[in-house]
């Protein structure tokens, strides 16, 4: 049977969570009093709609790409976050958390995963590394490819019924990069590494004149479902490794 502590030591190695300076508290932020693991949930958000459905599941881990416990926030136990860390305590249900580390992985990680469902990829390779570590992926196309059979793709990739598409560069697209959730910050980055189209997840007002002004087409997909890879992909690792059921539990935002 598969032991709490011996899934925190692997994901703790395996996404390497030493490496990232990131705001999110990554890690096990919920020890509850199970030690034997046979069903994990797998979710974006550390919900209170996602505790109760993998409560209701009998989960007794659920691993989150967003956690409850973030650097430089108020950490008070109460209200709200009082009442989903009853929960879980009372199920006997842990709760891990991995943000960054999750986004840049070579093999489960948000981008990559969007990188690698992409058609006629000549190669890839880690992208956008603001704190020294990626967060990102980029791939090269075997040949240039109209913007629209790109945006296609992708909206069928992540289920966006509708995407947003700045259209300031070229159509004949031969570079993507993806930067998954709210990514505009690594507009500039593509427009140095000669990026044709930056795909992410939601927009910012004041990124919208930078990525006019410098001709860099955007797309948005949602941070929502631009993050659902990662987590799915992780519960598939921890499926093969350690024998155990995986479940994802879904509550979209809509952003």
């Amino acid at each position: 049977m598969a032991q709490l502590k011996n899934i925190e030591a692997f994901l703790n190695n395996y996404l390497e969570l030493d490496k990232y300076q990131d705001y999110s508290v990554n890690g096990l932020q919920v020890e509850a009093r199970k030690k034997e693991i046979k069903k994990i949930a797998a979710a974006v958000d550390a919900s209170k709609k996602v505790i109760e459905e993998s409560i209701a599941l009998q989960a007794d881990l659920i691993i989150v790409h967003h956690g409850l416990f973030w650097k430089n926030s108020q950490l008070l136990i109460k209200g709200v976050l009082a009442e989903k860390i009853e929960e879980l305590l009372k199920a006997g249900c842990s709760l891990y958390a991995s943000h960054l580390p999750l986004d840049g992985h070579p093999v489960v990680g948000n981008a990559v995963q969007i990188i690698n469902s992409l058609t006629g990829v000549e190669s890839t390779k880690g992208f956008y590394a603001p704190l020294g570590v990626n967060i990102g992926a980029c791939a090269v196309l075997k040949e240039r490819t109209l913007l629209d059979e790109i945006t296609k793709q992708l909206k069928g990739i992540t289920n966006c019924l509708n995407p947003l598409l700045w259209n300031f560069g070229s159509n004949q697209i031969k570079t993507v990069a993806v930067v998954t959730g709210s990514g505009t910050e690594a507009l500039s980055e593509c427009k140095e590494e000669g990026i044709d189209l930056l795909v992410t997840g939601e927009p910012k007002h004041s990124a919208f004149y930078l990525c006019r002004e410098i001709g860099i087409n955007c797309l948005f997909l949602g941070h929502y479902l631009t993050e659902v890879f990662g987590v799915k992909a992780l519960g598939e690792e921890l499926a093969k490794r350690y024998n155990v059921e995986t479940i994802f539990i879904n509550d979209p935002s809509g952003i």
